[in-house]
C-alpha cells in the first residue's frame, strides 16, 4: 500500500473516529448520570428502612415559599443572570454557562428572597421530558459570580438550616420519576404545579445522619466528576 493510499484511509477514517469518540462521552456521562441516581434511590430506601426518621410535608422543610420564578424580560448584557430549564441539565448538572441575562431595568420586581442561594434545589416544571427534573444549585457552578435569579419554569426549594440542602436533594431526586409523573395538562403543556410539591412527604432523619449522607454523596460525586472532566 502507497502512501496516497495511507493518506487517504486516514482522512476517511478521522470523521469515524471522532463519531465513536463523541458516542463513547456520551455513553460514559450517561452511565455515570444512572450510577449517581442508583446511589440518591439507595439511600432513599435506606432512610425510609431506619426508623429514626420521620416525615415532613415538603412545605413545612422551607424557609422560603415554594413557587416558580418570574417570567424574565432579557438583554445582551447585565448584571444578573436568569437560570431556565436547559440550566438543569439531564446528564451533566447545572451549567450556568446557558443562562441569559436579565434586562436589569426589571429588577425591582425580584424580592431579595427571589435570588438564588448556594444549595437551593431546582426542578423543572415544564414541559414533556424535562419537567420534574431535580438539580441542586451550587454558588461553584457560577463561574461568573453574577447575580442569578430563577424564571418561571423553574422552581426553587430552599430549606430550613436543620434541613440538610444535599440530603433534600438526594431524596428528591431519588423520586423524580414520581414527579415527572404528576405534571397536570395537555401532552406537550404538562405543568408541576408548586401545589404538588408541597404535599410532597419527605423522609427526615437526624441531622447528624443528614450530614454523613451529604458528606457520602459529596464524596462519590467528586470522584464522578472526576472522570466527567477528563472527557473535556
Amino acid at each position: 500500500m502507497n502512501r496516497w493510499q495511507n493518506l487517504n484511509m486516514l482522512l476517511l477514517w478521522e470523521p469515524v473516529r471522532a463519531e465513536a469518540e463523541c458516542f463513547v462521552k456520551h455513553l460514559i456521562l450517561l452511565l455515570t448520570g444512572l450510577i449517581k441516581l442508583s446511589l440518591l434511590i439507595f439511600i432513599s430506601q435506606c432512610v425510609r428502612q431506619d426508623r429514626k426518621h420521620f416525615w415532613m410535608r415538603l412545605e413545612n422543610c422551607c424557609i422560603k415559599e415554594i413557587r416558580r420564578g418570574k417570567s424574565p424580560k432579557y438583554t445582551v448584557n447585565s448584571t444578573v443572570l436568569v437560570f431556565a430549564q436547559k440550566c438543569n441539565t439531564k446528564y451533566n448538572g447545572i451549567d450556568v454557562s446557558l443562562a441569559q441575562y436579565l434586562d436589569e431595568t426589571t429588577l425591582k420586581h425580584y424580592p431579595s428572597d427571589e435570588y438564588m442561594q448556594d444549595g437551593d434545589v431546582v426542578i423543572n416544571s415544564t414541559g414533556t421530558g424535562t419537567l420534574g427534573r431535580v438539580g441542586i444549585y451550587r454558588y461553584t457552578d457560577n463561574t461568573t459570580c453574577l447575580s442569578i435569579v430563577p424564571d418561571s419554569h423553574v422552581t426553587v426549594i430552599r430549606s430550613f438550616s436543620c434541613i440538610s440542602s444535599h440530603y433534600l436533594y438526594a431524596f428528591m431526586k431519588a423520586h423524580q420519576s414520581e414527579l415527572e409523573k404528576k405534571g397536570e395538562g395537555s401532552t406537550n403543556q404538562k405543568e408541576l404545579k408548586p401545589l404538588t410539591l408541597k404535599e410532597m412527604l419527605i423522609a427526615v432523619p437526624p441531622l447528624s445522619e443528614q450530614e454523613h449522607i451529604e458528606n457520602a454523596i459529596c464524596t462519590a460525586f467528586s470522584r464522578f466528576a472526576v472522570i466527567e472532566e477528563s472527557l473535556n
